[in-house]
């Protein structure tokens, strides 16, 4: 007589589910107890203590590596912290958090309503200041530019139709910090940007034309200047302006009169 495999009772099947779930949530339990922060460290802050990043992140000791909200942190840290540009958090187990800043610096200012803005190269507001505050020395004056709205901590922000204006100012500026230019730039003027200007060594008067190649034409600058000096295209002490014409970065020399 051919016997018939035993079919598992119902009760099998749940005690496998739940003993299933039980280890998992046990195993998990286990893992969460090894995965607190006894550590919290802080890189890159000048301005800030660490214990103030530390308070404005929300972390605290104790926290679980495997919930942080660093989306939440990372936020929190920016707006609290308004000279605070970039933030890295990063869980490293078992027990550290780990937090990374990068600071803000003051490169700019520009008229707002009845103040003046200091923004960064990434046209981050950094500082709001009455008429009646001392502006800090060496930063370039933003002319032909009004923002729409100026939050401390935050990027500036324009209508609609200035939404490439403010992109160019921004390029702008990110290319006169990468080519270290800031100590010879005294205005920067984005009112039309086909002929974005500003002043080089208080000698010059670059105006670049094709603001598509910012970056690249602002490279060609320092370079173009020293070659022409040398070869008598350009006379020593004379003042001029310099314009970039067209796409390929070609430069163009008017003396002033």
């Amino acid at each position: 007589m051919t016997k018939r495999p035993r079919r598992k009772s119902g009760s099998a099947t749940l005690y496998c589910v739940i003993s299933f779930f039980l280890i998992l949530g046990l195993t998990f339990f286990g893992i969460s107890m090894f995965t607190q922060a006894n550590v919290i460290e802080v890189t890159g802050a000048v301005r800030y203590t660490q214990n103030e990043i530390i308070e404005a992140s929300g972390f605290e000791l104790g926290d679980n590596l495997l919930f942080l909200d660093i989306d939440l942190a990372q936020t929190r840290i920016q707006t609290l912290l308004p000279h605070i540009r970039e933030v890295t958090i990063t869980p490293r187990f078992p027990d550290t958090i780990s937090i990374n800043v990068s600071e803000s610096v003051p490169l700019a200012t520009m008229r707002y309503r009845a103040g003046i803005v200091v923004i960064d190269s990434s046209v981050r507001v950094v500082d709001i200041l009455t008429n009646e505050d001392q502006v800090p020395a060496n930063l370039i004056e933003i002319r032909g530019f009004t923002p729409s709205s100026a939050d401390l901590g935050n990027r500036l922000r324009v209508e609609f139709a200035a939404e490439s204006q403010l992109q160019y100012l921004e390029d702008t500026l990110k290319a006169i910090e990468e080519e270290s230019f800031r100590d010879y730039v005294t205005f920067v003027d984005i009112t039309n940007i086909a002929n974005i200007t500003f002043d080089y060594k208080q000698r010059y008067r670059i105006i670049l034309d094709y603001p598509s190649r910012i970056a690249q034409n602002m490279s060609l600058i320092r370079g173009t200047i020293e070659e022409s000096e040398r070869d008598g295209t350009i006379e020593p002490g004379v003042r001029g302006t310099l314009r970039v014409s067209d796409a390929r970065g070609e430069f163009s020399f008017s003396p002033d009169r």
